[in-house]
C-alpha cells in the first residue's frame, strides 16, 4: 500500500510575498479565476526570461505603462499614448518609479513555489494563498486593458481564509499599498496555517482529517481519538525501544506516562467539519497517514494485513527528509501493533466513515490495484 501524505514542507528561511491585486483590489476576481498574478502595469516591452532593461531604459518604460493604464481608465478617450519610449523622456522623475521596478523586478525573479498571498478588499474580504508554479510570462486578457500583455506569474491557489479572521497586524500588513511586499517572518506561521491543510513550517507538523456530514456524536469522536491515542502510545513504545508487540491498553498506558506526547487538537465539527493534529514531532502525519490506510483496509476487513508494507510518499515535498523519517515512524508502529486491535480499529473507522464521511487529505493507492 502506497500513502501520499500530500504535506507541504516550507523551511524558516523560505518568504513569503504578498501581491496587491491593483488599486482598489480590482484585480482581485482574475487573479482567482486566472490562477495567476501580475502587477497593473500593462504593455512593458519585457522578455520574461531576460534581464529587464537599464534602470532609465525602465523607468521609461513604467511611466509609458502607467499612461497606458490612464488612457484606457479613461475610456480610451484622445490618441493612445506613444509607443516610443523617448517620447516620455523628462518623466522619469517621479518618486514611486524606483518602487515599481523593483516590484516587478521581484515578480520575475521569486522562485517556483513561492508562497503567495492575495489580499481581497475590506474586513469580510477574502485572502488567497497559493504558490507560483512554472516561470514569469507575458499574460493578455482583452477584460482587462483590452488584451495589453502584462508580466504575470502562474500560481496554484490551495486555499482562502476571510480577511478579518487574521490578526491585527497581518490585517495591517495586508492593507499596505506596495506591489509587492515581502511579509513580516513573525507572520509566516500564520499565512501557512491558514493556507495548508497539512504542512511542516518552523518546528510544526500539523495534519488534517475531514468529515462530511452535519451528524457527528461522541461515538464518532471516540473512535477517532481511539486510534490517533493508541498509534501514538504505539510510537512512544517504539522510542522507548519495545520489541514485543504492544496491545492496545499497552499502549494508552505508555501515552498515560507521557502526557505531553499527547498532540495538540483543534476541532471545527460543522459541515464540513475537520480536526487538525499539531504536534512539534512528525506524529501527527504518521498517525494520520495510519489512519489513512485503517480507512482503506476497513472497507474491506478481509485484506486487513499487518504484514503488507506501506511505502509513504509525498506529492507535495517529493525529495523531503521528513518523508523518510514520517516512513520510517509508520514502519516501526506497524511492526508493533498487534493484529486484533488493527482490524479492531479499522472496524471503528469504517463505521465513523460510513456515519460521518471520514476522510483525510492523504492519498491511498494499493499496489495490487
Amino acid at each position: 500500500m502506497r500513502v501520499d501524505i500530500s504535506t507541504h514542507v516550507l523551511r524558516e528561511q523560505d518568504n513569503i510575498y504578498v501581491v496587491r491585486p491593483g488599486e482598489d483590489y480590482w484585480l482581485f476576481d482574475h487573479f482567482r479565476r486566472s490562477n495567476r498574478i501580475f502587477l497593473d502595469f500593462p504593455d512593458l516591452d519585457l522578455d520574461p526570461l531576460e534581464e529587464l532593461p537599464e534602470d532609465k531604459e525602465m523607468r521609461l518604460q513604467v511611466v509609458r505603462s502607467l499612461a497606458i493604464r490612464d488612457w484606457h481608465d479613461n475610456d480610451n478617450f484622445g490618441p493612445r499614448p506613444a509607443d516610443d519610449t523617448s517620447d516620455f523622456e523628462g518623466q522619469d522623475y517621479r518618486q514611486r518609479l524606483g518602487r515599481y521596478i523593483g516590484a516587478i523586478r521581484k515578480l520575475r525573479e521569486l522562485p517556483e513555489g513561492t508562497v503567495i498571498v492575495v489580499p481581497g478588499e475590506g474586513y469580510f474580504g477574502e485572502v488567497l494563498i497559493g504558490k507560483l508554479v512554472g516561470l514569469p510570462h507575458m499574460h493578455s486578457w482583452q477584460a482587462i486593458y483590452d488584451g495589453e500583455p502584462m508580466l504575470a506569474r502562474r500560481v496554484k491557489w490551495f486555499r482562502s481564509k476571510q480577511r478579518g479572521t487574521f490578526s491585527d497586524l497581518m490585517r495591517d500588513r495586508l492593507s499596505r499599498p506596495d506591489p509587492v511586499m515581502l511579509l513580516d517572518r513573525s507572520l509566516r506561521k500564520e499565512v501557512v496555517a491558514a493556507g495548508f491543510d497539512q504542512y511542516i513550517f518552523a518546528g510544526t507538523f500539523s495534519a488534517r482529517i475531514n468529515t462530511e456530514e452535519d451528524d457527528f456524536n461522541t461515538l464518532n469522536e471516540y473512535y477517532i481519538q481511539s486510534f490517533l491515542n493508541y498509534i501514538t502510545g504505539v510510537l512512544i513504545a517504539a522510542e522507548q525501544g519495545v520489541e514485543n508487540q504492544v496491545p492496545y491498553a499497552e499502549a494508552i498506558n505508555y501515552l498515560r506516562e507521557h502526557p505531553e506526547r499527547a498532540m495538540e487538537l483543534k476541532l471545527n465539527i460543522n459541515s464540513r467539519g475537520f480536526q487538525r493534529i499539531i504536534d512539534h514531532t512528525v506524529a501527527p502525519l504518521a498517525t494520520v497517514a495510519l489512519l489513512t490506510a485503517g480507512i482503506a483496509y476497513g472497507a474491506d476487513l478481509g485484506n486487513v494485513d499487518l504484514a503488507q508494507a506501506i511505502q509513504i510518499v509525498n506529492s507535495a515535498a517529493p525529495n523531503d527528509d521528513c518523508t523518510i523519517e514520517v516512513a520510517q515512524r509508520v514502519e516501526s508502529a506497524r511492526e508493533l501493533m498487534m493484529l486484533d486491535d488493527w482490524e479492531q480499529q479499522c472496524r471503528q473507522l469504517h463505521d465513523v466513515e460510513e456515519a460521518t464521511g471520514l476522510s483525510t487529505e492523504m492519498g491511498v493507492e494499493d499496489d495490487e490495484a
